[in-house]
């Protein structure tokens, strides 16, 4: 099996490190398949960091500031990050940690700009009705120039499901694509993401681990152990502002959640338990936390949200304000995919797949 995997794939975890990854990386290259990264994806990866860095830097300042203003101190400004260097310590990290699990960087493909233009102005896929998509056909012709060189099973992994597919299939101009360089369409397979190649390839190859299930969430030595690690190093993920507001299904922008405090860890269940290799398992774990915060809503937030109008009552409709803070005292259960050391049960690494209210008032 040859994995290629593009863009959207490498900026959901810039580090590489999630459960997910960790999952997908160490299986693929313990069945000793090929993973292919195009080289346009490593250089828009490197790109998006350098984009994330730079929001987090002026965010950073801008904290700063107000801090120094809040406590009228003349104190001198915190040395920042070196940004160049940053960047360039970033792309050396991405391409080590992908030489390190056995990835290839495939090389930007030969194609002329007179077949480029004739693909943009026919409007076909991966190019967008406007004409944009020029990176995204150069990483489906490393696909398709991948999937030429032998009769095997290729996967193309890519969230950009606008430009590359038709409901859960490639799209017909990209089929067609395939055809035209003898490849059977059939043995190309798109999929969305890194856990849903892993529900599909991997999980199902593995040995369920039953008995060690109750050891889990047990009073025993391994049991304690894993509920004082989502104590303390969950605490303030779970109780970050966007957990919470996601939690409570506000749209993107409504909302401002604030003092969090994790009371206490309800539940804990280990749904599925696997085997990956000699000295790592993959749970699939939920977790319900009661969680009490301040739930602050503007007025425009109101007039747009059909559910900040759910939370707060209809009544206020014809009483304009300027800010509405509430308190909130909610069950959050929240669904996370973790790889643990077999011996020690420690995690190693961790997703969180979900964050959903369990009831509101």
């Amino acid at each position: 099996m040859k994995v290629i995997i593009d863009t959207t794939v490498l900026v959901s975890d810039l580090r590489l490190g999630g459960s997910h990854f960790a999952t997908f990386l160490q299986w693929l290259k313990a069945e000793r398949h090929e993973l292919v990264v195009p080289a346009v994806s490593v250089e828009e990866t490197v790109n998006k960091f350098a984009g994330r860095f730079a929001e987090l830097l002026k965010a950073a300042r801008q904290a700063e500031r107000d801090l120094r203003a809040l406590l009228a101190t003349e104190a001198p400004p915190l040395r920042p990050p070196d940004y160049k260097q940053e960047i360039a310590r970033y792309r050396l990290f991405l391409n080590t940690h992908l030489a390190k699990v056995g990835a290839r960087i495939a090389a930007f493909p030969s194609i002329s700009h007179e077949a480029v233009v004739e693909r943009a102005l026919a409007r076909k896929k991966p190019f967008a009705t406007s004409g944009t998509g020029y990176r995204d056909f150069l990483i489906w012709r490393t696909v398709v120039a991948e999937a030429a060189t032998g009769h095997f099973e290729v996967v193309f992994i890519t969230n950009n499901t606008r430009d590359f597919a038709e409901g859960t299939k490639l799209h017909p101009d990209l089929r067609a694509d395939l055809r035209s360089s003898g490849v059977d369409p059939s043995s190309v397979t798109w999929i969305a993401s890194i856990r849903d190649f892993n529900e599909r390839y991997i999980l199902p190859r593995l040995r369920e681990e039953e008995a060690l299930k109750a050891e889990l969430v047990a009073s025993t030595p391994a049991g304690v152990g894993f509920r004082r690690w989502v104590t303390n190093n969950l605490d303030d993920l779970l109780t970050s502002e966007d957990l919470l507001l996601s939690g409570e299904r506000l749209e993107s922008g409504i909302g401002h959640a604030s003092s969090p405090k994790l009371r206490r860890i309800s539940e804990v269940r280990i749904e599925d338990l696997y085997d990956l290799d000699d000295v790592t398992l993959i749970a699939t774990a939920v977790f319900v936390l009661d969680v009490e915060f301040s739930l602050t809503f503007s007025w425009e937030d109101f007039r747009r949200s059909a559910r900040a109008v759910e939370i707060l009552g209809d009544d206020l409709e014809n009483e304009p304000f300027s800010t509405v803070t509430i308190e909130r005292d909610n069950e959050f259960e929240v669904r996370l995919q973790l790889n643990l050391d077999r011996d020690t049960k420690q995690v190693k690494s961790f997703d969180i797949d979900d964050v959903s209210a369990r009831w509101i008032y």
